[in-house]
């Protein structure tokens, strides 16, 4: 049943609808586009899931053993007589970007051994650790920058029910914290439930097909009652035809102001589910919390991540294929310089429009005042 179904018409009154009616139409209004948000990511929940935990890790693990073996072969072709200063430059500051972002999260010995190396004979180096080494950079949004905002995705979209169709405010994290008046909230809602429960007993029913149904209705009330789900209680009571649209315009000022209190709070809670769901999936991909995501935004990103894994994998892989090559290795290293170089210069006007932005938004000193 949808939530339009709740909302009041003008056709169901001889009147004009009061403010509390108003109110009331107006919230369900809300809470209707709400519960449709939170249903969207339930239903994306599975593949969603497929990417987070099932592609992007394998092929971040093969990225991860590809660009290991890269730091060996950049070891073992250091010493190559046929590179001269310029490209061992490179090589070094290239080695050291990959190696420092293998140990940011695994502390491999082989690699360690290689960095403690070449560090020690490259005095003065600048620090290489946000590079971009094949046009895009795959471990902070995987990995470094967003782990705990993973493990979050991981406990969302894994293999606990977190995001189950029929979750209600009661499971969120803004649910133990009730308001004062939650005393009228609880009553409002076991009053609906028991006008529910007594008349959808399957034992008042003789036809087995009505019995039927009735069960099937009683179930979804006591889950909905189960979860404080105001919204579903009062849908299933027009469902059961226990009120109708004539009905709910006879409803005095007085219930419609405490039906409209407990629909408010679960609208908040509501609220408060989908923008943890959309927080965490935004931190993972690196988008601005300003924007609002959808479930299509993030399996686009995801598949664009994957995809650009995929890449980098290959470009290594077809690197290290041509391993005695010394003009195409040559050749990829002015390559990372260039894609450094420019990274660096896109950071610092960065940097200088941050700046700008912040000196032009300071406030303006007031006029001293003459004595």
């Amino acid at each position: 049943m949808s939530a339009r179904s709740l909302v009041l018409s003008r056709s169901a009154h001889a009147a004009t609808p009061s403010k509390q009616h108003k109110a009331f139409d107006a919230l369900v209004r809300k809470l209707e586009r709400e519960r449709a948000r939170l249903q969207d990511w339930n239903d994306a929940r599975a593949s969603l899931s497929a990417l987070i935990h099932g592609e992007l890790p394998a092929r971040r693990q093969a990225l991860d053993r590809l660009r290991k073996a890269l730091v060996l072969h950049l070891d073992a072709r250091y010493a190559d007589a046929r590179f001269n200063a310029a490209d061992r430059t490179r090589m070094r500051a290239t080695l050291l970007a990959i190696a420092e972002d293998i140990l940011a999260v695994d502390a491999d010995a082989e690699v360690q051994a290689v960095s403690r190396r070449h560090r020690a004979a490259s005095s003065g180096a600048a620090d290489a650790g946000m590079d971009d080494l094949f046009g895009f950079d795959p471990a902070p949004p995987i990995r470094d920058a967003a782990a705990g905002c993973e493990a979050h995705a991981a406990e969302r979209f894994g293999q606990a029910p977190h995001l189950d169709a029929e979750q209600g405010p009661a499971q969120s994290a803004a649910a133990p914290r009730r308001a004062p008046d939650a005393a009228d909230s609880a009553q409002q809602l076991r009053r609906i439930y028991r006008q529910l429960a007594s008349a959808l007993h399957p034992d008042r029913e003789s036809d087995p097909e009505l019995r039927t149904r009735n069960t099937d209705l009683l179930k979804r009330a006591n889950a909905a009652y189960a979860q404080h789900d105001l919204y579903a209680l009062l849908s299933l009571q027009l469902e059961a035809r226990l009120l109708d649209s004539p009905g709910l315009a006879g409803i005095v000022d007085a219930e419609y102001k405490a039906l409209t209190a407990t629909l408010r709070r679960q609208l908040r809670d509501t609220e408060a589910q989908v923008a943890s769901i959309e927080f965490e999936l935004g931190q993972l991909l690196s988008r601005p919390a300003a924007r609002r995501i959808t479930p299509q935004h993030v399996r686009q990103d995801l598949q664009e991540l994957a995809q650009a894994l995929a890449g980098a994998c290959s470009e290594i892989e077809d690197l290290l294929a041509r391993g005695g090559e010394v003009k195409s290795l040559k050749a990829w290293l002015r390559e990372q310089d260039r894609a450094r170089q420019s990274f660096e210069f896109e950071m610092d006007d960065a940097f200088a429009e941050l700046l700008a932005a912040m000196v032009q938004a300071a406030p303006a000193k007031p006029p001293r005042r003459r004595r």
